[in-house]
């Protein structure tokens, strides 16, 4: 079991978190009304999944067991996993379908620019002495790559289009710049497999509110992700 006390990190740290999530959140609940004749109902039952979500991790996070970290892959990441399953199986079912295609492609670009702001966080993470480098821009993780990219592209499709190829190529470096993170995170975890071993132990993760960085932000990452790919193949 290891011990952190998430009042011990600063209180603009803890609502950046939370301001992120619920943005997200919202965003989701408005993509859903889009999918539907009944926009009304269709986002009340898209805000009562998510809140469902981030009760349930909220409770996850709250529980000493979810804390432990004596073995690989501890109980966060094994819950992460399914997460990233489930999510894959819903963009490739027919509601994935319906929501890749109500929403415009430039949005489902630009859409991913949330990820600028999810690596300030870190940076301000690691400031805190909460993680180590490597999870920083600083380090290994490179997703501000894609934030950047996601915003320029973004802004150029509202104009214009862009060649397939382009997107495709853009989405999965994408993919792969996610994952690295999410590489670099579980082997930062103090866990018999640690292999990064420069600073603090990455355990914050599986503590409110920051157990919706994995959880809420990069899940959404994976699903922006998926739905291009869902939309790029339904195109073609």
């Amino acid at each position: 079991m290891t011990a952190f006390d998430p009042s011990s990190t600063s209180v603009w740290l803890r609502a950046g978190f939370v301001a992120v999530a619920a943005t997200l959140t919202l965003f989701w609940v408005w993509a859903w009304t889009r999918t539907s004749t009944g926009p009304r109902k269709a986002g009340a039952g898209a805000a009562v999944v998510l809140a469902a979500w981030l009760a349930g991790t909220s409770l996850l996070g709250s529980l000493p067991l979810f804390h432990s970290f004596e073995v690989f892959p501890p109980p966060l990441l094994r819950v992460f996993m399914g997460m990233l399953v489930l999510i894959a199986l819903f963009a490739f079912s027919p509601l994935g379908s319906r929501l890749s295609q109500a929403l415009p492609l430039w949005l489902l670009v630009g859409f991913q620019a949330f990820r600028i702001p999810v690596e300030l966080l870190l940076h301000r993470s690691f400031n805190e002495g909460l993680i180590g480098v490597q999870m920083t821009y600083l380090g290994r993780n490179f997703d501000v790559v894609t934030g950047v990219s996601a915003f320029l592209l973004g802004a150029v499709m509202y104009k214009r289009e862009l060649p397939k190829a382009v997107l495709w190529l853009w989405n999965v470096i994408g993919v792969g710049l996610l994952f690295n993170i999410v590489a670099i995170a579980a082997l930062s975890m103090p866990t018999p497999q640690r292999f990064f071993l420069q600073g603090p132990p990455n355990v914050f993760v599986a503590y409110v509110p920051f157990i919706w960085l994995p959880t809420v932000m990069v899940a959404s990452a994976w699903a922006g992700h998926l739905l291009l790919m869902r939309r790029l193949l339904k195109n073609n």
